[in-house]
């Protein structure tokens, strides 16, 4: 299927990823955190802390 998001210009895109997020329940952004950190760090700049203790002796682009 497409769905055409890369047509979206990045004000679209931040629009429709905002929504969603304000619309989550706190399970759904709790089990976004926890399957998907990276993710949710790149949608929100909020490391999530079952990433930072999994991760606490890489260092990458997430390190703090």
């Amino acid at each position: 299927m497409d769905y055409k998001l890369n047509n979206l210009s990045y004000f679209e895109k931040d629009l429709l990823i905002n929504w969603f997020l304000y619309h989550m329940s706190m399970e759904q952004r709790y089990n976004l955190m926890e399957n998907f950190p990276k993710i949710y760090f790149k949608m929100t700049g909020v490391k999530a802390k079952i990433w930072k203790e999994e991760n606490a002796n890489e260092r990458n682009d997430y390190a703090e």
